[in-house]
């Protein structure tokens, strides 16, 4: 993010409010250890990671500049991409021309097929041959290396988004999810400082990805996570599901008085939970530990429980009431901790 710091920048960020929230993170947080966020396993967390990277739709490629016979490739690749790589890859493998929109489109099939690497060759080819780019290809390419868990090319790709492309929402939800996955608070808040500066609107999707960011930190990655979702009120913006997930995933370290005060907030926004938030939740109110997951047998499960206070087992069994309330459909974990707590005090 060096490059991007510079003249007029430099200074819109000095007096930016968000300036404060970085220098709180950089003080208190800058020696923290820190995580790897790809630690966790959980499919329903994976999901969750999926809907608040890409819950902003890409915007349309530019088409004005395309002829006729580029316009029917793209078209050709945009209909190969439903019937999965080996059509699209017939498709772009011998085109050379300069016109980004089949590029983008290429890429995008690559993301939906799941074929990363070939979808990063079809954006440096793109690099190539093209003079002129738009945010659609740079959102693209910001995702596929992130998939591809390359952070050096994420940050080369944004200060290249930065130099040829206006800021708007979609690239800045492609650069914050970048940094969630990469466990990166500071680039999150940088980015959302950027986007203060540029007049771009902050959506539920930029804070719920900031928040997220901050399950790599250490020991105090709560509190880092709490002057995101404070952000909410200051926007004016709502939270969703996605946002307390994100949140609780980030609250492992905190109190238990601070885990019920952010529920008790939820509830009173009338926020329904879903699958992945109730495991969150749960495994959040005993300490997250990793253990959990690989919990085979309710002997072991009972053992990572027994150790906690009555009061967080009050606090989970009001919660699962809630859950059912809701008509949640619990993961194998929330039913296992459902079922151990049937043995633990009242």
């Amino acid at each position: 993010m060096a490059g991007v710091w510079k003249g007029k920048r430099r200074d819109s960020f000095r007096q930016s409010p968000f300036c404060i929230v970085l220098l709180l993170f950089t003080s208190v947080w800058l020696h923290s250890p820190i995580f790897n966020f790809a630690t966790s396993k959980q499919e329903p967390l994976n999901r969750v990671r999926e809907r608040s990277g890409r819950a902003l739709h890409t915007s349309a490629p530019r088409l004005s500049k395309l002829n006729g016979q580029e316009r029917y490739l793209l078209g050709t690749i945009s209909k190969a991409g439903k019937h999965g790589w080996p059509s699209v890859e017939s498709n772009i493998a011998n085109y050379s021309g300069s016109a980004v929109p089949i590029y983008t489109a290429s890429m995008h099939a690559a993301v939906k097929c799941g074929r990363y690497h070939e979808g990063a060759d079809i954006y440096h080819r793109c690099r190539r041959c093209c003079q002129e780019f738009d945010a659609p290809v740079f959102a693209e390419a910001l995702h596929i290396f992130r998939k591809l868990k390359q952070p050096a090319q994420v940050r080369k790709i944004w200060n290249e988004t930065l130099h040829f492309c206006d800021l708007n929402g979609i690239l800045a939800l492609a650069r914050i999810t970048a940094a969630a996955d990469e466990g990166d608070v500071e680039a999150a808040a940088q980015v959302l400082d950027l986007m203060h500066s540029n007049q771009v609107v902050v959506e539920t999707a930029h804070l719920s990805s900031a928040i997220r960011s901050c399950w790599g930190w250490g020991k105090n990655r709560h509190k880092a996570a709490k002057y995101f979702f404070d952000l909410f009120s200051r926007f004016n913006v709502l939270p969703n599901v996605i946002s307390f997930t994100n949140l609780f995933g980030a609250y492992t370290g905190a109190g238990l008085k601070d885990i019920l005060q952010a529920y008790s907030e939820m509830k009173a926004l009338q926020v329904l939970p879903d699958t992945a938030f109730a495991e969150t939740y749960l495994t959040t109110l005993f300490g997250k530990d990793q253990r959990f997951t690989t919990a085979r047998s309710p002997a072991l499960l009972l053992d990572l429980l027994k150790d906690y206070s009555v009061e967080r087992f009050r606090a989970a069994r009001m919660a699962l009431d809630d859950f059912d309330a809701a008509g949640v459909k619990l993961t194998r974990l929330s039913k296992g901790i459902r079922r151990e707590l049937e043995h633990l005090p009242q």
